[in-house]
């Protein structure tokens, strides 16, 4: 029954925010990006599995709202937009339903149902699975073997923009911190580092980063950072609140200062370590702000 009301309460949850929130808006999670690159794609699919549940006059309620989605609909949760996917044939959406229909026939699912669902999943089009979903599903049912898992998927499925898997990496940071397995955080680093403009995600980002320190990953973070800088840079104003480069740049001087700080005081000029700390920053750390904290 708990389980049942926070499944409610999440769902009505996303559904006020669709239903209150404009695309443009700030996202209210905090994380300083738009609505729509943010947290909107998870919302919609919250409803729209919810809808999915459901008799067709209940599903319909829940997608009539602005920019409503019907149910079932998949979307590029990815840094250019979030567009639906090109629509899949017959043939795969029966492959989808099978699969899926023979995992739930073992409840509670064993670990062999798991792999098995994976390997059939991973044989479809990728585009056609959340991976973050799949790895919640088998995180929630205790798979033995959750890394596994993520490197099954991140070795098969390409980083393209419509395979989301910039939010798989940022549940699988999540999960891992967690459950205290720290030492998994710079393999998901490296691995959300593979991504480009097109298949990362802002918002991802921004919680992987925080994941990672979390972790007491300082120096992944500092590497992540400095990695999707100039991704940050390059995306156009209608991806990113203009406040969020700015606030990667003090996010990264304060973890480079921390660094030098933790290692103890680098035999430099004051001048030099300030140099280094406003390294690729110079336009948004100002020079007498980092001349003070060096």
């Amino acid at each position: 029954m708990a389980a049942a009301n926070a499944d409610l309460s999440t769902l009505l949850a996303a559904r006020n925010r669709l239903r209150d929130i404009g695309r443009n808006a700030p996202c209210p999670c905090g994380s300083g990006h738009k609505y729509k690159k943010c947290c909107l794609p998870l919302d919609e699919a919250t409803t729209a599995r919810a809808a999915s549940a459901l008799p067709h006059s209940e599903s319909t309620n829940l997608s009539d709202r602005p920019g409503g989605t019907a149910a079932g609909s998949r979307f590029n949760e990815s840094a250019t937009g979030i567009d639906e996917t090109p629509a899949f044939t017959a043939e795969i959406e029966a492959a989808l339903d099978r699969a899926w229909d023979d995992y739930k026939r073992t409840i509670p699912p064993t670990a062999a149902a798991m792999d098995a669902l994976l390997t059939r999943l991973l044989a479809l089009p990728p585009e056609a699975t959340s991976w973050s979903d799949l790895f919640s599903e088998f995180a929630a049912h205790d798979h033995a073997d959750l890394p596994g898992v993520f490197r099954r998927i991140v070795a098969t499925v390409p980083p393209a923009g419509n395979t989301s898997l910039a939010f798989l990496h940022w549940v699988a940071a999540e999960r891992f911190v967690k459950q205290g397995r720290t030492d998994l955080v710079g393999e998901i680093v490296r691995g959300f580092r593979t991504l480009d403009g097109t298949s990362y995600d802002p918002d991802a980002l921004h919680h992987v980063w925080l994941w990672t320190l979390a972790a007491g990953g300082e120096a992944e973070a500092v590497a992540l950072l400095e990695h999707f800088l100039p991704i940050q840079r390059a995306a156009s104003a209608d991806h990113l609140m203009a406040h969020v480069v700015p606030e990667a740049c003090r996010g990264l001087f304060e973890l480079r200062a921390g660094r030098l700080v933790a290692a103890g005081v680098p035999e430099a000029s004051t001048g030099a370590i300030a140099t280094e700390l406003r390294r690729d920053i110079e336009e948004e750390i100002n020079p007498e702000f980092a001349l003070r904290a060096a």
